[in-house]
């Protein structure tokens, strides 16, 4: 049987990990936040994970590696 093609990720928004946030200090398991956000379950606990370990908990997305945008039109 042949695999179903990947579909690319997203990152998830700011206002999405902010209500999956909201959700979580409300006192919500991660299998009720994703079905509030309609997100999948693991990517709200590891979200939720990732956010308890970390002292200052900021939703800026980080910058990616990848080509440097171009200066100049020549370039």
């Amino acid at each position: 049987m042949v695999a179903a093609p990947k579909k690319p990720r997203k990152e998830l928004s700011i206002a999405q990990k902010s209500r999956i946030w909201t959700l979580h200090e409300e006192g919500y398991n991660p299998t009720e936040i994703s079905r509030k956000t309609k997100l999948p379950r693991t990517t709200c606990s590891s979200f939720i994970t990732r956010q308890s370990i970390c002292p200052d908990p900021e939703f800026e997305n980080k910058p990616r590696s990848g080509r440097p945008k171009k200066i100049t039109v020549r370039g």
